[in-house]
């Protein structure tokens, strides 16, 4: 009697197992680790690896190591806001962040006529080498300045130095405008716009205060940055700004850095 117990204990368990096994789906012993979308390379590859195996977490084609993850930064050093036509400029730049030196790093700048020309340069990854905090100054790694350029005309120009990783969706980029001025014209303009000095405004401010004036004198303000009244914003060739309060009539007149700081009332 016992045995036929038994016999009927273990006839039941491998009933309800096999029913346990039916239930589940088709795919649960399918081996997953080769299941990913798209191909990636294989310095990816390494890189997963080299991940994986110092502990760090890959996500979104980046390794992080406690909650820090793959991030960079670009400085340009070594280039003034204002150069005169036919003064010299010079640059560099430097790379910081947590990750790898290895990339493509792209400088874009304008030559003698303001045309932009290119220079690329790249380094692989080399495998097993793991993330970091790392600061590159490519002056002071290679003695490498870029620019050594004198611009012929005035105008707004601008640099570029592209950072881009192999593994990483979006390259860094930081760009650096820079004006370039004649001396000898008393109303310089930037690519087409009107530039007065601040000995402009004084001497207009002297003659009129109508605010038509000043528009048929330096033209259409360069930005509106007001709400509800007026606030035209007038370039000046050093870079400080002229902020004028209009509201049927002007209201006041001042003088300020780039920053929007004041620097001196012209008109109350």
């Amino acid at each position: 009697m016992k045995a036929m117990t038994i016999i009927g204990i273990v006839i039941v368990g491998i009933v309800g197992a096999i029913a346990v096994f039916a239930s589940m789906p088709s795919d649960t012993w399918k081996d997953h680790r080769t299941d990913f979308a798209g191909v990636a390379s294989s310095d990816e590859l390494n890189e997963q690896v080299n991940c994986l195996s110092a502990g760090g977490v890959w996500n979104y084609a980046s390794c992080k190591f406690n909650g820090k993850s793959e991030h960079y930064e670009i400085e340009i050093i070594g280039l003034k806001d204002v150069y005169l036509v036919d003064e010299r400029y010079d640059f560099s730049y430097i790379i910081s962040g947590h990750g790898y030196q290895c990339g493509s790093k792209e400088v874009s700048f304008p030559d003698q006529n303001g045309d932009n020309t290119k220079i690329i340069s790249s380094s692989s990854c080399i495998a097993g080498v793991l993330m970091e905090e790392f600061v590159f100054d490519v002056q002071k790694e290679y003695g490498t300045t870029f620019g050594h350029v004198k611009i012929k005309n005035p105008g707004t120009y601008a640099v570029t130095v592209t950072f881009d990783r192999p593994n990483q969706h979006l390259p860094t980029i930081t760009s650096q405008k820079f004006h370039v001025v004649d001396l000898e014209d008393p109303t310089p303009s930037y690519m087409g716009k009107i530039v007065p000095t601040l000995d402009d405004f004084r001497d207009t401010l002297n003659e009129s205060q109508d605010i038509e004036t000043i528009f048929f004198k330096f033209g259409e303000p360069h930005n509106d940055i007001g709400s509800g009244i007026h606030i035209y914003i007038y370039e000046l060739n050093d870079l400080t700004e002229i902020w004028i309060g209009y509201a049927d009539e002007i209201l006041y007149i001042q003088h300020v850095d780039s920053d929007g700081n004041f620097l001196e009332q012209l008109l109350e």
